[in-house]
């Protein structure tokens, strides 16, 4: 079952006109694929700001549970401290402290007894699951975010919020 070369040849010089995309076709697929990025791009960078006051808030919350559980655990009262110079947040004796992005602005309310200089300011957990309670706001651009610590319970509740003026 020999093959005639001459009909295969033949058969490959009739589908060659119709394989392979011109210029033309290149570029207007290029085209379309850059308007796409473009519209695309801004829609996937708006998140970004949101991700780093999520993720600040998320890691602040995560901190101030550890500090709790620690209290509870050790039976000693653990402090998540804030310090306004540094822009730094910890709980003592963990490690070193996390620097705030200067993007954020953040305001904390608590107990008078646990603010020093009003530089340093703690949110204390007490070996009996209490805490001296309090809030945490983050501000970044037009969003806010409020990590509350009540203090009979020293439960943590985070809750989003547009920016308010004058706040």
């Amino acid at each position: 079952m020999r093959q005639d070369p001459g009909k295969a040849r033949q058969h490959a010089a009739i589908a060659a006109p119709d394989e392979g995309t011109t210029l033309i076709e290149v570029l207007i697929v290029m085209a379309i694929l850059a308007l796409v990025a473009a519209v695309a791009l801004p829609s996937v960078r708006a998140p970004d700001r949101a991700h780093s006051l999520r993720s600040i808030a998320a890691d602040i919350a995560g901190r101030l549970r550890a500090a709790r559980a620690t209290a509870l655990w050790e039976n000693r009262e653990v402090a998540f401290a804030f310090d306004a110079e540094t822009r730094a947040y910890t709980v003592e004796g963990t490690g070193p402290p996390q620097p705030l992005p200067p993007a954020i602005d953040i305001s904390i309310t608590t107990a008078r007894e646990f603010v020093r200089d009003a530089q340093d300011v703690k949110v204390v957990f007490f070996a009996d699951g209490t805490s001296s309670g309090g809030a945490i706001k983050l501000t970044e651009a037009r969003q806010s975010v409020t990590i509350t610590i009540a203090w009979l319970t020293a439960a943590i509740e985070i809750s989003w919020g547009g920016h308010e003026a004058g706040t």
